[in-house]
């Protein structure tokens, strides 16, 4: 590494840590903003870590990520409003989302039933222009199970009990759900072999030319990890062509960091509890997951990628 791109791997880093700090000691008002912030500078000392580009000058400017309609659903009366917030949609489009999921190669790391990453997991590229609203992506979050139950909202994710995967046999998994496994059914669709048994338990098989044409969506519960070192493995319902928990959680920091920042009034209500607040627990906890969890991420994905560098 260059001493030029070592100064730009330190200067975002710090940059990331301070705006985490600062979140952290902020006001539930601007809280969320100052953390998206911190992902930001994060994502980027991650790229330039990675180094599959020619620096810093060559990272694309602008979030990566715009607002859809968002005006539209807050219009009218308050409390309408709060209530309607699974509506707002993100769309992708060329900025530093698009880098982070071209650079890192929408990668993930998989624990399964490990603190350590067993193996890894490479989507396809997401491309410009995809849409995803609020309700679609919470409900694909483990850390938000509890309050997704108090929200009335179905989870659409499966607990992994065992998960095996070969060149021969292909993928192998055992799930468990506290709903039925009816939203199982997209993977079907996709050439999986699914089967509901009594008790919630499902298994879920593929070859391996399904299973690098369409990968599994998978995902960790990080807050909740058990014994504060293993998180727990699930199975979410199939998103697109797949999309990496690091890239899941930038959307949720930028949900978060958008709402307070340019809807501050209706943020502001659902911190202080308004008519119409149902959503708060979840936006609370929402904010503790990309918190906690984003670091963790960016940190194991280079300690698995660049292990062998």
């Amino acid at each position: 590494m260059s001493t030029q791109r070592a100064m730009q791997v330190t200067s975002a880093t710090r940059q990331a840590r301070e705006y985490f700090l600062n979140a952290s000691n902020s006001d539930t008002s601007v809280r969320p903003l100052l953390t998206f912030y911190g992902v930001s500078s994060l994502s980027r000392a991650c790229l330039l870590l990675l180094g599959k580009h020619g620096g810093e000058q060559d990272l694309k400017s602008g979030h990566g990520l715009k607002t859809v309609g968002w005006r539209n659903v807050f219009s009218g009366d308050l409390s309408k409003a709060l209530g309607s917030i699974g509506e707002l949609k993100v769309q992708t489009c060329d900025g530093l989302y698009l880098d982070l999921v071209t650079h890192t190669e929408n990668y993930m790391c998989v624990h399964v039933n490990s603190s350590a990453v067993d193996w890894g997991l490479e989507y396809p590229t997401v491309v410009s222009g995809a849409e995803i609203d609020f309700d679609e992506l919470v409900s694909r979050l483990p850390d938000l199970q509890d309050e997704l139950t108090t929200l009335g909202k179905t989870a659409k994710f499966y607990r992994v009990s065992s998960l095996k995967f070969d060149q021969e046999n292909g993928l192998r998994a055992s799930l468990t759900s506290r709903e039925n496994c009816s939203g199982i059914e997209s993977y079907s669709q996709r050439g999986y072999e699914v089967e509901c048994g009594g008790n919630g338990s499902i298994g879920l098989k593929a070859p391996v030319d399904v299973v690098n044409t369409h990968p599994p969506q998978l995902v960790h519960s990080y807050v909740k990890a058990r014994f504060n070192l293993i998180p727990d493995l699930h199975l979410a319902e199939a998103l697109w062509s797949g999309c990496s928990e690091i890239c899941m959680t930038f959307k949720l920091s930028f949900f978060l960091g958008m709402l307070s920042r340019y809807f501050p009034t209706h943020w502001m209500a659902f911190v202080n509890g308004a008519k119409g607040d149902r959503y708060r627990s979840l936006l609370l906890q929402a904010q503790s997951v990309v918190e906690f969890s984003y670091p963790v991420l960016v940190s194991e994905l280079l300690e698995y990628r660049l292990k062998d560098v």
